[in-house]
């Protein structure tokens, strides 16, 4: 399913609350537009409301140990997205508590849909926006943690913007995670100019928009239902615990290769 043929269709992948039971027909990877709609429409009377607009960092009158800044989806709302950014934010302030903010892209980055073809996989306006949060956060809370998350056009955003970064506020960062990364195989999975032990890309093995293609398929969307939003609260926290006995007091960080989820697991 080609990525300009999906437009409405996108609309309503954004809108999808999480978790929710996924449908069989997008658990076992099925791949077409029909099968795919199907499952998006299922799941339409299950939706609610979420906290996905977190301002903790830009907002927040008083810095907090950690902050976790995302770059949502193409066509999702609020600061973190609709999709897999509202549940790992919630799952590290479920250990971390009133340690931990987050907070988000926009509205300078839109999520526009057709942003994805460019070079860049996103736009300028966006880009510039991520170095800005995050020079915000350097200046503000230069003693807070540092975490970020992108999702699909989302990691297109912070491969850019994390790029961008002097080697002030790459030290300040512990990791991040990308997650249905439209520039995984273009990057050779990792972020130039960023050390790789500190990223963790996961991308399904019929994830389209993994591997070198724009195509958005079922496995683009299982990503909170395939065990990869707790693996990626946890990954997080071992990154926290174990950088400069900083948020956690632990030991020094552990090097960890970057990990692109095939399905294995």
């Amino acid at each position: 399913m080609r990525l300009f043929d999906i437009a409405a269709l996108f609309g309503l992948a954004s809108a999808l609350p999480n978790p929710l039971p996924l449908p069989q027909a997008v658990a076992t990877g099925e791949n077409s537009t029909g099968t795919l709609f199907g499952a998006i429409t299922s799941l339409i009377p299950t939706l609610s409301l979420k906290t996905n607009d977190p301002h903790d960092l830009t907002q927040g009158a008083q810095c907090k140990p950690i902050y976790f800044l995302m770059a949502r989806g193409s066509r999702e709302w609020g600061t973190v997205g609709v999709t897999i950014g509202p549940p790992v934010c919630k799952g590290l302030k479920d250990i971390y508590g009133e340690k931990l903010g987050c907070d988000g892209l926009g509205p300078a980055y839109s999520g526009g849909l057709l942003d994805n073809v460019s070079e860049k996989g996103t736009t300028d306006a966006a880009i510039t926006e991520g170095v800005k949060i995050f020079a915000f956060a350097h200046t503000k809370c230069p003693d807070s943690v540092l975490l970020f998350g992108g999702y699909s056009q989302g990691a297109a955003v912070m491969h850019n913007v994390i790029s961008s970064l002097p080697p002030e506020i790459h030290d300040q960062i512990a990791g991040g995670i990308l997650w249905g990364d439209t520039k995984n195989q273009q990057s050779d999975g990792m972020i130039k100019g960023f050390p790789k032990e500190k990223v963790l890309i996961l991308c399904t093995p019929d994830d389209g928009v993994c591997w070198g293609k724009l195509d958005v398929t079922a496995g683009h969307l299982a990503y909170t239902h395939n065990g990869d939003e707790a693996r990626s609260v946890q990954w997080l926290k071992g990154r926290i615990d174990g950088f400069k006995g900083k948020a956690g007091g632990g030991a020094p960080a552990v090097a960890t290769k970057p990990v692109v989820s095939r399905g294995e697991e």
